[in-house]
């Protein structure tokens, strides 16, 4: 999944602007279900506030990661 102009991935995008914006990131990723039908949930909080209104959940950590990162985007500027 490309991320927004300029970047290859959402997750690298919010990394950045945190980083530029003196921010602590925070991606808090969690796995349930058995082995053969793991579930990954991911939450991310900017200086120890929550990001998203509730974890994001995807098939592996990447994918979880990368959906919070791509739900966080299009609200950064409220963290700023």
């Amino acid at each position: 999944m490309p991320g927004p102009p300029g970047y290859n991935s959402y997750k690298r995008a919010v990394n950045n602007w945190a980083q530029e914006n003196g921010k602590r990131l925070n991606f808090e990723t969690n796995r349930s279900g058995l082995p053969s039908s793991t579930v990954w949930s991911c939450m991310i909080t900017v200086d120890g506030i929550p990001g998203l209104r509730q974890p994001v959940k995807a098939s592996n950590k990447h994918d979880a990661e990368e959906a919070a990162a791509m739900g966080f985007w299009g609200h950064r500027d409220e963290y700023a």
